[in-house]
């Protein structure tokens, strides 16, 4: 892209670049970028740019031999996040004959460590899994040596959820003349030390302005005593559950199971998720939600951030956030 093409499109979008004076932010849609802090907003947009970025830069890597770990890694904080990553750009990469392996807990690790065996050039993890992964059988099952191009995504929450070691872990694993873009919806003091101590000279692409709400959003807020909640949720769901799909989200899940047997009492039909639930349970789930075959689910913050839900109409918070 030119210079005044950059210009135009990052005006697009509501971008404001920050660079380093040894950093370059005018190539960075061109994917010419080597350490990247992003903050984005739209969820299929960013994977499908980052898609692009990790294609070129893996064909451009020597093929993988036996015995070869990923190229390119991927972390997100949940399950559900690593399955909407990875089914949203298996597609992208099947087609290059690249394998992309998912590897989160909750599923069947045997598996997975079969997956690793066989080598693929992409590999979508939560963290903890993935240390488990490189500490078992002695590190036979794979390795970091020659990932070049890492994505930390969600950045914020995994540090917000006490992830932080476990990433640190990871990048020091990996080889310091990798590529690394880390993305983030919020910049808290941690996770811009993190930032600062992991990336060399980082380019920072903000969306539109910090602590701002996105200004295609409608927040409302009503202060209710606790007696009078659920009353007031039932006129809200009777107003809104044909207009499309509902979250909504409490602080437990033992609040989350209460709610559910409380709205089914009342004919409403609903699903639960949270993170005890088995991961049979918690995919069956969002595959109803995502299918239309139930339009509200209620849940803890496992779903708070990250995932794409088509024709979400309505959040609701009927707890106080934590």
């Amino acid at each position: 892209m030119t210079p005044e093409e950059v210009f135009v499109y990052r005006k697009e979008l509501d971008l404001t670049t920050f660079a380093n004076p040894n950093s370059s932010s005018g190539t960075a849609y061109n994917y010419e970028w080597q350490r990247l802090h992003w903050h984005w907003t739209n969820w299929l947009r960013q994977d499908a740019d980052i898609c692009a970025s990790m294609l070129r830069h893996i064909k451009d890597q020597l093929p993988l031999v036996a015995g070869d770990g990923p190229i390119g890694l991927i972390m997100a904080p949940t399950r559900e996040l690593v399955q909407q990553i990875h089914c949203g750009i298996e597609m992208f990469f099947k087609v290059l004959g690249l394998r992309c392996v998912p590897v989160y807990g909750g599923s069947n690790f045997a598996q997975q460590i079969s997956e690793l065996k066989k080598g693929a050039e992409i590999v979508v993890c939560t963290q903890s899994r993935m240390i488990d992964m490189l500490c078992t059988s002695s590190g036979d099952i794979t390795n970091l040596l020659r990932v070049t191009y890492l994505v930390i995504d969600e950045a914020d929450r995994m540090v917000d959820m006490g992830f932080e070691p476990q990433i640190r872990s990871i990048i020091q694993n990996t080889r310091p003349d990798k590529q690394t873009v880390l993305l983030c919806a919020t910049l808290p003091r941690e996770v811009e030390i993190l930032a600062r101590n992991s990336l060399h000279n980082p380019v920072e692409i903000q969306v539109g302005e910090r602590n701002v709400v996105n200004k295609d959003i409608l927040q409302l807020v009503e202060v209710r005593p606790e007696n009078e909640r659920f009353s007031r949720l039932l006129e809200i769901l009777g107003e809104w559950q044909k207009k499309g799909k509902i979250l909504i989200f409490v602080n437990s899940q033992e609040k989350c199971d209460a709610l559910l047997r409380d709205l089914l009492k009342h004919s409403y039909h609903c699903l639960s998720l949270y993170g005890a639930k088995n991961q049979m349970d918690r995919e069956s789930t969002i595959s109803d939600l995502e299918s239309g075959v139930c339009n509200v689910l209620i849940t803890t913050s496992v779903a708070a951030r990250g995932l794409d839900v088509n024709e979400l109409e309505l959040v609701i918070n009927y707890d106080v956030l934590n």
